[in-house]
């Protein structure tokens, strides 16, 4: 797998500019770094990478990404993860996403397939704007159970799980600025597991989690920030394209992120996230983790 992330880039922009001449098509390529680090010192920090195309052609779009992690805790070894989404929008004003999301497909920790469903509904005003949308997500975790006292997967055990999340945004216009808006956004979580048949780790039945955000908006930038409270487990988020898998259990977070155009189609998005986590025998002591994160990206 380590030939993995070369690979997909070169595909990706292979695919993207050759579709690129078959108008109407919309590409882009994202790549993303990020540093993670709990708060007790003598604990393992992560380092975060990954990239991400979009491929849109008509009614239709085709996500992909790869994601992989490097981390004292998995010596030489690296998690990678590949996920793959299709979003397709005939009917109208509603679009329809299914896809997987295949997790640490190295076998380091505890490899999960996640599946993955969506819709949403958006509203426009007369003007062709987005006004309002609404939508659901659902994931279903399956986990490959390892037994072998030797594993660090026997104390990291993670059963099957289901996750549903409602969301629902709303925009606000600026009549002094017309081409910039306010987004408000909200989402619940609600995460069902399998019986734990390994109580050392204090995993519950399930989880509630929720998040507030708020963005400005303009044509060259925009800026967000999010509030998360309640509990969450290897909480899946973003339609399947992020999943912190790893078993912490987090409890309250605020995030800061920013987005920087460059040029006609390219930007920056520099991130920091502040999480706090529950006292379990996974945290070691942690009381809360930092990420500090940047993206890169450009379409065409």
């Amino acid at each position: 797998m380590k030939k993995t992330l070369p690979i997909i880039l070169t595909t990706a922009l292979v695919t993207a500019s050759t579709w690129a001449t078959a108008a109407p098509v919309a590409t882009a390529v994202e790549a993303y770094y990020a540093h993670k680090s709990p708060d007790k010192s003598g604990l393992d920090n992560f380092d975060l990478f990954g990239i991400y195309s979009y491929i849109g052609y008509k009614k239709h779009s085709l996500e992909l990404a790869y994601d992989g992690q490097k981390s004292k805790a998995y010596g030489s070894k690296t998690p990678d993860d590949l996920t793959f989404a299709y979003t397709n929008y005939q009917l109208n004003n509603i679009k329809l996403k299914v896809g997987a999301r295949f997790s640490d497909i190295n076998d380091v920790v505890n490899p999960t397939t996640v599946a993955l469903l969506g819709a949403e509904y958006t509203n426009y005003n007369f003007y062709g704007y987005k006004k309002w949308y609404t939508g659901l997500d659902f994931f279903y975790n399956q986990s490959s159970h390892t037994s072998a006292s030797t594993s660090r997967s026997t104390k990291l055990y993670q059963p099957n799980a289901m996750q549903v999340s409602p969301y629902a945004g709303y925009y606000f216009g600026i009549k002094s600025r017309p081409y910039d808006s306010i987004l408000l956004e909200a989402k619940v979580n609600y995460q069902d597991y399998d019986k734990n048949t390994n109580p050392s780790i204090d995993l519950k039945n399930s989880y509630m989690s929720s998040y507030v955000s708020l963005a400005y908006n303009t044509p060259k930038w925009s800026t967000t920030a999010t509030v998360f409270t309640g509990e969450s487990y290897n909480l899946v988020e973003s339609s399947g394209f992020i999943y912190n898998n790893d078993y912490y259990t987090y409890q309250g977070a605020g995030k800061l992120a920013a987005k920087i155009g460059i040029g006609k189609t390219g930007f920056i998005s520099p991130w920091v996230k502040y999480q706090t986590v529950k006292n379990t025998p996974n945290s070691n002591g942690a009381k809360a983790l930092t990420t500090v994160g940047m993206a890169a990206g450009f379409s065409f």
